[in-house]
């Protein structure tokens, strides 16, 4: 398995990955929640990727088997002191095999060189998966808040960790 920086090279791969990943879990899934056919079909396109991918404030990461992209994670830069993981996506077949172990790594090591002493991340609080992982990995829940995705009303918790 390799972990990268995103390449100019890696759109078309993305956007395939972020296709694919999203029906092989299924609309509704949790990590998912609320998003559309339309919504996928946006953050999916290579226009949306190219522009996250060029983006100073954003550090964007896939996970490769052979040529083949299983996973990906984003940050975005909050503040000078704290940086947002946007999420870790990972092939749900794949789930529990490192990978997004690996993702959150190269996640908290481009926090770091940005001089960032905090990671947080947001995920809904049903998703008891995801919870147990950053929990696992050293993150301290905080508040709940109900955040509007798309058309559907999410309650999330937020997750922070210490670098």
């Amino acid at each position: 398995m390799r972990y990268q920086r995103v390449g100019s090279g890696d759109i078309d791969l993305i956007t395939t990955f972020i296709r694919e990943a999203w029906k092989e879990a299924g609309p509704g899934a949790l990590g998912w929640s609320g998003a559309t056919q339309e919504d996928i079909a946006e953050i999916s396109s290579p226009a949306f990727l190219r522009e996250l991918a060029q983006d100073p404030e954003a550090d964007f990461f896939v996970a490769k088997d052979g040529g083949k992209v299983v996973g990906m994670a984003v940050n975005r830069a909050r503040s000078a002191s704290e940086v947002e993981l946007s999420g870790i996506i990972v092939m749900q077949r794949l789930v529990g095999r490192g990978i997004g172990s690996g993702l959150l790594m190269k996640s908290e090591e481009a926090a770091m060189a940005r001089g960032a002493g905090r990671l947080k991340v947001k995920t809904e609080v049903e998703n008891l998966r995801a919870l147990a992982f950053y929990v696992g990995k050293g993150f301290r829940k905080g508040g709940e808040s109900l955040e509007r995705v798309g058309k559907v009303e999410v309650r999330t918790v937020v997750l922070r960790k210490k670098l």
